[in-house]
C-alpha cells in the first residue's frame, strides 16, 4: 500500500527482513525508506518508551518497525493509542485469545502479563513528518526471563516462519487501516470507542499527580486527543501520558 491521502502508509513490499540489529527503529533512522518495514530475529540494544531496555535476545519474538510520512504532524499520544489498537486486533486475530487489552498508553496485556509494547518516534525530515513504529511482541518464551516477571507470551509454543510473516503482514494491513481512520473524525471516535471496551483499565481505579496532588480517579475512557480522561470525587482530570506515580490501585 503506499499513498493514502497526505500518508504514505505501510508497503509489504518494502519488507527488510535481518538477522540481527542493533535496534529496528535505530535501522529505519539510518535508512529512511518511506514506507519501509523491518524485523530482526535478534536486537542487540532494543529499547522501550522512555528508554526502557526491550529484551530482544528470543528467535522466537516479533521486533518490528514501520516508518510512514505524513504532511502534518498529529497528536502523538492519539497515534501511539490506535497503533497499539492495530497491534492490539492483530494478536486477537492470529491468537484468538480472548483475555488480551491495551494498556494506556500503548502495551499489551494477556490478563495480568504484558506481551507486547510499542516505541513511537516522531521527526522531522526534509520539511516532512516521520513517524517510525516500533513494535515487540513476546510471541514465545522457553522460559519467562528472570528480569521480566511480568512479562507474558501471547502463543504456547514457538511459531513456524509462515505463522511469523502472516502475523506481520497482518499487522501491517491493521496499522494501515488505523493511519487512515485517523485522518476521519467520525471513524475516529468509533475506533477510540473499541479500545475503551478492550481496555486494561476499564472498571479500574488509578492513582497519579496533579499540581503536586495525589489523586485517585475512575477510568472514564479517551479523549479526542487520545489522553486519558479519570473521574475524581469533584472533577474530571486529563492525562497526556503515565509518570512514575501513576499506578492502578491493588496492583
Amino acid at each position: 500500500m503506499g499513498q493514502g491521502g497526505d500518508l504514505i502508509l505501510l508497503d509489504p513490499k518494502n519488507w527488510i527482513q535481518l538477522n540481527e540489529v542493533s535496534s529496528t527503529n535505530d535501522y529505519l533512522k539510518e535508512n529512511r525508506v518511506i514506507s519501509s518495514v523491518v524485523t530482526s530475529k535478534i536486537q542487540t540494544r532494543g529499547r522501550g518508551r522512555k528508554n526502557h531496555l526491550w529484551n530482544s535476545e528470543s528467535c522466537e519474538n516479533l521486533y518490528f518497525s514501520g516508518l510512514v510520512e505524513l504532511d502534518s504532524i498529529p497528536s502523538l499520544p492519539l497515534v501511539s493509542l490506535f497503533c497499539g489498537s492495530a497491534v492490539l486486533k492483530t494478536c486477537i486475530q492470529q491468537s484468538q485469545e480472548k483475555s488480551l487489552s491495551l494498556k494506556w498508553p500503548n502495551d499489551i496485556y494477556k490478563e495480568n502479563k504484558k506481551i507486547a509494547g510499542l516505541l513511537l518516534e516522531m521527526e522531522i525530515y526534509n520539511e516532512k513528518v516521520h513517524l517510525i513504529v516500533g513494535v515487540g511482541v513476546n510471541f514465545f518464551f522457553e522460559k519467562i526471563p528472570s528480569d521480566l516477571p511480568s512479562a507474558g507470551t501471547l502463543f504456547l509454543k514457538p511459531l513456524s516462519e509462515l505463522e511469523k510473516k502472516i502475523f506481520v503482514l497482518q499487522l501491517i494491513e491493521n496499522l494501515n487501516k488505523n493511519f487512515l481512520i485517523l485522518t476521519d473524525k467520525n471513524l475516529s471516535q468509533n475506533e477510540i470507542s473499541w479500545i475503551e471496551k478492550n481496555s486494561y483499565l476499564k472498571d479500574k481505579k488509578i492513582y497519579f499527580k496533579t499540581d503536586e496532588k495525589y489523586m485517585l480517579g475512575e477510568f472514564l475512557g479517551y479523549d479526542e486527543n487520545g489522553f486519558l480522561k479519570l473521574k475524581t470525587q469533584d472533577s474530571i482530570q486529563v492525562l497526556m501520558d503515565t509518570d512514575p506515580y501513576f499506578r492502578i490501585e491493588d496492583e
